[in-house]
Formats: C-alpha cells, sequence, structure tokens
C-alpha cells in the first residue's frame, strides 16, 4: 500500500490560493505574479503523483513476478530426485529476491529496498509472500513543503505440485440406469420393446415382448439399435476422465484407478491401478446388471470402505501416500427389487432397509448415513453425483406397478438434493439430468483431483 497521500499536498495549494484571493491590498499584475508559483505547483505535483502512481504499479507486477518465480523454483526442485524441501525453499527465496530485484532496477527516479521473500511447504504445497518499500523522488512537491513519496506493497502467491491420487469411480448399475438417455430414445424404445425404465433383464420365452425384443434382453435390444441409455453415458463419461488422466500426469504411476459396479452385490471391473490402458479396456464392462438388480447402496458402500481401510492413503507426496477420491455415481434410487436370471424370477433382497419415505417398503432414496463409511477414513474425499432419476413420461410407463412413479416424483425427489449434499466430503455434490450434464458434471469431479494451478493474492 502506498505511504503518500497527495490530498494533504493538494490542500496546502488551495490554502495559499484562497489566501492570495482575500488579499486585497495589492493589483492584479501582483496578484498574478504571486499566483504563479502554486499553479506550477499544483501541475508539478500531478505530475510527481503520477510518476509515484506509475512507479508503485511496476513494483507491485514486480512482487507479483517475483512470488510466482519463487514457488515455481521451488516446485521445480523438489520435483528433483532428492525432494529435498530445505534447498527447494532456499532455491525459492532466491530465484524470488533475483526476479524482484530484476524488474525493480528497470523503474526511474524510484530506490527499493533489499524485498523479504519468505517461502514455505506443506503438503505438496508452496507458499510464497513478497514485501517490498520504496522511495520515488519528487521534483515539484517541495514547492510546497512535502517530500519524496515513499511506497510499500506485497504480493503472495501458492502452488499445489502433481501429487500422486488414486480414484476409485463407484458406478450403480441397477435398472433404473437402463433408461434411455433422451426423450425420444424413450419413446423409440418404449414402442419397440414395450418398456423405457427399469425392465433392461432377459424377458422369460412366455413374457409377452419376448418375440418382439428378439429373445434377447431390452438392454441389448437397445445396444444394438444404438439407443443409448444412461449407463452408456456413464460408462462414456468414465472413459473420458481415464483419457484425461492419461494426458494430464506429470509421471507414469501419478494415477491409479479403481471402477466398480453396484445394484446388488457389487463388483469389481478392475482394482485401483495405474496401467490407465488396462482401465480403459475395462470401462467396456461398465453395463447394466444382469442378475440381482436391486440397488443396494449400502452395501457397496461398505464394500468400498474396506477397500480403502486397506489401500495406501496420505498427502499425495508419494506413491506410497496417495490421496484417495470415491466417484460415487448414482441415482440415488434404491430399491429391494431383485431378478434371478437363472430362474427368471423376481425376489426380495433381504439385506436392504428401505430409507423413509418408502413406496410399499420397495423403492426409497439415498441414505446419507451410508455415505459415512468413506468419509470416516483420513486422506478420503467422496464426491457423490446425482444422476437425477428421470420420470418416463405416462404414456410410456408400461406395466409398472401403478402410483410408483407419482409417488417417487412427489415424495422421494424433493429430498435427493439435500441428501446427496450431506452424502458428500464437506457437503459438495454435482447433479446432471441429460446426456451432456452427465458428462460435464465427470469432467468437474475429476479436475478435483488435479493440483490447483499457481494464484496470486495481493
Amino acid at each position: 500500500m502506498s505511504c503518500f497521500s497527495p490530498y494533504v499536498l493538494v490542500s496546502r495549494l488551495m490554502g495559499g490560493v484562497h489566501r492570495f484571493r482575500r488579499d486585497e491590498g495589492g493589483n492584479f499584475a501582483v496578484m498574478t505574479g504571486l499566483m504563479i508559483l502554486p499553479l506550477i505547483g499544483m501541475g508539478g505535483l500531478a505530475l510527481d503523483y503520477w510518476k509515484a502512481s506509475t512507479a508503485k504499479s511496476a513494483l507491485e507486477n514486480a512482487a507479483d513476478a517475483a512470488a510466482l518465480a519463487a514457488i515455481n523454483r521451488a516446485s521445480a526442485v523438489m520435483q528433483l530426485a532428492t525432494k529435498d524441501s530445505a534447498a527447494a525453499i532456499a532455491a525459492g527465496i532466491e530465484a524470488g529476491r533475483s526476479q524482484f530485484r530484476a524488474n525493480a532496477n528497470k523503474i526511474l527516479d524510484t530506490s527499493v529496498t533489499e524485498p523479504v521473500v519468505t517461502v514455505t511447504y506443506n503438503a505438496l504445497t508452496f507458499s510464497s509472500s513478497v514485501s517490498w518499500n520504496g522511495v520515488t523522488k519528487a521534483n515539484f512537491a517541495g514547492l510546497v513543503g512535502a517530500g519524496d513519496f515513499s511506497l510499500s506493497g506485497a504480493s503472495q502467491s501458492s502452488v499445489t505440485m502433481p501429487g500422486y491420487v488414486t480414484i476409485h469411480i463407484l458406478i450403480d448399475s441397477s435398472a433404473s440406469m437402463g433408461i434411455a438417455a433422451s426423450q425420444p430414445d424413450q419413446v423409440r424404445l418404449y414402442n419397440e420393446v414395450g418398456c423405457a425404465l427399469s425392465c433392461h433383464i432377459d424377458l422369460p420365452p412366455g413374457h409377452s415382448e419376448y418375440k418382439r425384443s428378439g429373445g434377447i434382453s431390452t438392454y441389448d435390444y437397445a445396444r444394438a439399435r444404438g439407443i443409448d441409455t444412461r449407463i452408456d453415458v456413464v460408462r462414456n463419461g468414465v472413459r473420458q476422465i481415464v483419457e484425461r488422466a492419461k494426458a494430464i500426469r506429470s509421471k507414469p504411476d501419478q494415477y491409479a484407478i479403481g471402477v466398480y459396479l453396484f445394484s446388488g452385490d457389487p463388483v469389481e471391473l478392475i482394482a485401483p491401478t495405474t496401467n490407465l490402458d488396462a482401465v480403459l479396456t475395462a470401462t467396456d464392462r461398465i453395463l447394466m446388471a444382469r442378475d440381482g438388480g436391486s440397488t443396494d447402496v449400502q452395501t457397496a458402500m461398505t464394500y468400498v470402505t474396506d477397500k480403502l481401510r486397506v489401500a495406501r492413503r496420505g498427502d499425495g507426496t508419494s506413491i506410497e501416500k496417495p490421496k484417495n477420491f470415491v466417484l460415487f455415481l448414482t441415482d440415488g434410487m434404491s430399491s429391494r427389487s431383485a431378478y434371478n436370471v437363472a430362474t427368471r424370477t423376481w425376489y426380495h433382497d433381504q439385506e436392504m432397509t428401505p430409507f423413509q419415505p418408502t413406496f410399499r417398503w420397495d423403492t426409497s432414496g439415498l441414505n446419507p448415513a451410508h455415505c459415512d463409511g468413506p468419509k470416516s477414513l483420513s486422506h478420503v474425499t467422496l464426491m457423490p453425483l446425482n444422476i437425477e432419476y428421470i420420470i418416463p413420461a405416462a404414456n410410456i410407463r408400461g406395466d409398472h406397478v401403478e402410483g410408483r412413479f407419482d409417488f417417487i416424483e412427489s415424495q422421494i425427489l424433493p429430498l435427493q438434493d439435500e441428501r446427496f449434499r450431506q452424502c458428500a466430503t464437506g457437503g459438495k455434490f454435482y447433479k446432471s439430468r441429460t446426456s451432456e450434464e452427465i458428462i460435464s458434471a465427470l469432467q468437474a469431479m475429476f479436475e478435483e483431483t488435479i493440483p490447483k494451478a499457481p494464484r496470486l493474492v495481493r
């Protein structure tokens, strides 16, 4: 912040002008002659003030550059094989001083003392501060009894270094994720096989739609006809996440990714691995569940929590101490209804406890208490995505239980946002409805795992 005040100087000049105006003892020529000096002083003072302001702005920019130079140099040294934080801090301080001096020495009529540069390091984050003091020479201010202009200021910056990260992607693959992803495809699917939601199971030969679907599940039928369901959109989004991780990683083992599906019992498609090509191959198996079919969030969260308990976790400073993130992708709707492919029969998942309000003790919304397991562990961040449950239009609901969709729409969906907020670490959750929003939300979630770019604070 500048230490000079132009208002005091202008006040002095104006006071002199007013005194001349009140003095009527002299003639006009004498008064004019006497006023020349204050008028020149006012013009000169404006020039001095402009020069001081320009110098202050230049010094602030110099401090910004120095703060950035300090953290960039420190982080570069830290990534060397020695990983010596003390050496990195010392190198950062010297880089900050050199950068400031190089810019400050270019400012005319301004002298600056040696800047005070500090650099600190904590859990992959380097922070720097640069404070400075200087003086800009005044050419006209002395005419009104003022001296040179004193200047001062400070700048801070921070950067988080690339760290080691493990991402666990937990995906709801239950029947409701099989709804066609767009309304036109919902209508098309209903017209062709008689359903738009929650019926993508293997149809028994006696089923009324068995022949229309060609004897295969309606999910396989949809895929064969190029009709994207929401699980298909999620699969594409997860692939983009993995591709992004491959593109930005600064070292081959920086990112480890694991993928799991759940409806009834969870399924591990691939355990966390730094072989991201293998993860991409595994994403081909992100498909809707055939067997089971209930949506048991509690069992899925317990499963992931048990894996996290024995996983390597930390602040990300080494491969032995990676930060862990859980991306929880679901519409948040739980159902006890399950399907046995072998017997082609429906049954109730007895391990599930419905969460009120519940439609006929079967269909309920997300219970945020089930999210407590991952959140209770250190160095784990749980990020849920509410893939908003879509109520199909009345004319394409097929033979679903009467009143169920109306109950979901009026009694469960209004509660879901708050439940997802309570589920998330720090209350930060994501929400999507359309295919584009699902992809965008997944990308935003992944960006949260990336270290933050350098930032300045004055």
